[in-house]
């Protein structure tokens, strides 16, 4: 993986109110939830699955071949959307 800190920006912002009794002021957080490069490597799961299980590994080094080809698809995805906002 790339090891750079772009991970897409927040895949589904919202904000929540928190209610500060005390001072009676209300408080607006951002949350962001999970990350696009999150996001976009749990898309991309389902259709390794298959595909690491068909060379036989044991269930742990698939489920770990499964997440690390899953970041890598997210980070290939992620160069590519930042290539096309650049055009």
């Amino acid at each position: 993986m790339s090891g750079n800190n772009n991970n897409g920006g927040p895949a589904f912002p919202g904000q929540h109110v928190n209610y500060i009794e005390t001072l009676g002021n209300v408080v607006h957080d951002q949350w962001s939830g999970m990350t696009l490069r999150d996001w976009f490597a749990g898309q991309a799961m389902p259709m390794l699955k298959n595909a690491i299980y068909a060379q036989g590994p044991t269930r742990d080094e698939a489920y770990a071949s499964v997440a690390f080809e899953s970041y890598m698809i997210a980070e290939a995805m992620l160069a590519e959307k930042k290539r096309r906002e650049a055009i």
